[in-house]
């Protein structure tokens, strides 16, 4: 499901925000966001093909403490690093620490309450196999929602 905030859309643990916008005459900063977008999860200016082509080389920003200064993968465990450097949905990646930290006895002092969770009783029927996109819960006022966690 989907949730939508003022410029905001969180969809199956991914969220896009919408919040600024870009002229499209304005050139430098689309190419900007272009350059953004497009960017590769590695550096490929350190990735190198072997010359027989089976394997590539990518060159360590630094090197580690045993003198490694580059790395030979074949192109399946090039793919299998990438794919270990995406978190998984819904992974929390800021940590809190100190006072701001879950369990910390002092936290209710600096952080404020949320409103408790109430749950709203709705009248049962059967359940359709698309949500829908508008309707009863979409119309009504933030006012009048205040007290849900979120829109179904």
């Amino acid at each position: 499901g989907a949730r939508i905030w003022s410029c905001a859309v969180v969809v199956d643990g991914f969220n896009v925000y919408a919040g600024d916008a870009i002229d499209g005459r304005d050139r430098k900063r689309v190419e900007r966001m272009c350059r953004y977008l497009a960017r590769p999860p590695i550096a490929t200016a350190r990735l190198t093909e072997t010359g027989d082509g089976d394997e590539l080389r990518y060159e360590l920003k630094k090197a580690w403490r045993d003198g490694t200064r580059f790395m030979r993968l074949d192109p399946y465990e090039l793919l299998a690093r990438i794919c270990a450097m995406v978190p998984p949905p819904w992974f929390h990646m800021i940590r809190f620490l100190g006072v701001l930290a879950p369990n910390a006895k002092l936290r209710e002092l600096v952080v404020a309450l949320a409103k408790p969770f109430v749950p709203v009783q709705e009248p049962t029927a059967p359940n359709p196999l698309q949500l829908p996109l508008f309707g009863k819960h979409f119309d009504e006022p933030e006012a009048d929602v205040g007290h849900k966690r979120r829109k179904p």
